[in-house]
């Protein structure tokens, strides 16, 4: 799906955006393709047989749902108000699509120095766009606009094409390293799905051990310029099974025995990363937990919960059920705090977190 302003003239000599726009889509139907044949089927708002805002704009939202890739030629206009939201259909076709899925819309396209408004709907659209890190070089003409545009789709394609096959490859859990899993011990099963988890924190995020008081090593990586300690846990069977849970319990209330460890090392946290060899459901996330009132995700990877009282903080990774899968789900979670822009908050909880912490062992002495 393509979405842009229609009327407003961009480049030199000056080009509608709706004939800009048709002819970005047959280039990208017609030039982008895989051994001579087509693989993309582009909407715009031409499509649309409707009349008046109110059409294009439910049209819009289907075609949304409906869309792989979002591209955003982008101006600084929002677009006509939408009746009843206040915002203009330009920033509400954004703004639904990030509420979907991040990975949908590729890098923002700015095509023309976004212009001073006295409307607060354009003010709002300008600032929401700038959170969302836009392309940073604009293009200077239709051939550039094409350029840039082959550029940016085929790397988001080969993106999630590679990410389709990391998942694949943890799909069947019959054979070869799930099948090694499936054989051992509750015990050593947990050992290695915390090895992993482990592992993934010190090579991919130059993280470094830390032994705790009456714990194992967690690991000490930054999250968004901030040192987060990370507790690593392995629940080695079905999550409904007590014999597997127990063995990781709830393993934030002894958290205040980091309290030196963590001021020493000029560390957050802990934040708890909790590998289920098999899926968890809502419900029993809070149930380890213990507390009804968080914040839960269900994500791709599986759960996030934070409590916003205490600013306990679990990530909760479905199907651990051998190396492939295991380091799918926590890369994931890290793409996940990318692209949904949540690194900054889970680094705020997590030096809440620690203050709260600190407090506790004062008192306990």
């Amino acid at each position: 799906m393509i979405s842009s302003r229609s009327r407003s003239p961009v480049f030199d000599p000056p080009i509608p955006l709706q004939q800009l726009r048709e002819r970005l889509r047959a280039f990208i139907e017609g030039e982008l393709t895989l051994g001579g044949e087509a693989i993309f089927e582009v909407w715009i708002c031409e499509d649309d047989t409707g009349s008046g805002i109110d059409s294009w704009w439910e049209e819009s939202k289907s075609q949304i749902r409906k869309a792989d890739l979002v591209l955003i030629l982008y101006t600084g206009e929002a677009g006509s108000k939408i009746r009843g939201r206040g915002i203009g259909i330009c920033h509400a076709e954004l703004f639904e699509a990030a509420k979907f899925s991040r990975e949908k819309i590729l890098p923002i396209v700015t095509l023309a120095p976004p212009p001073y408004s006295e409307a607060t709907h354009d003010r709002a659209f300008q600032d929401y766009v700038e959170q969302l890190n836009p392309w940073p070089n604009a293009p200077a003409d239709e051939a550039q606009l094409q350029e840039v545009c082959t550029a940016i789709i085929r790397k988001r394609v080969v993106d999630l094409t590679k990410r389709a096959v990391v998942r694949r490859r943890g799909a069947s859990f019959d054979l070869g390293n799930a099948l090694d899993w499936s054989k051992l011990d509750f015990r050593a099963r947990k050992e290695r799905i915390e090895d992993v988890l482990k592992r993934f924190l010190v090579t991919d995020m130059a993280g470094r051990p830390v032994r705790l008081p009456s714990r194992r090593e967690s690991i000490i990586a930054d999250l968004w310029n901030t040192p987060v300690c990370w507790h690593v846990h392995g629940i080695p069977a079905a999550t409904s099974i007590a014999a597997a849970r127990e063995m990781v319990g709830q393993p934030f209330l002894d958290d205040h025995l980091s309290a030196k460890v963590l001021k020493k090392n000029q560390a957050t946290g802990p934040v708890h990363i909790v590998g289920c060899h098999k899926g968890i459901t809502e419900s029993q996330a809070l149930r380890i937990r213990g507390v009804s009132d968080c914040t839960l995700v269900k994500t791709d990877f599986g759960i996030y919960l934070a409590d916003d009282v205490l600013k306990v903080q679990v990530f909760f990774l479905a199907n651990c059920r051998d190396v492939t899968a295991t380091q799918s789900a926590v890369t994931e979670m890290f793409q996940w705090l990318d692209s949904a822009e949540e690194s900054d908050d889970v680094a705020q909880r997590a030096a809440a977190r620690t203050r709260i912490l600190a407090a506790i062992a004062r008192e306990i002495g």
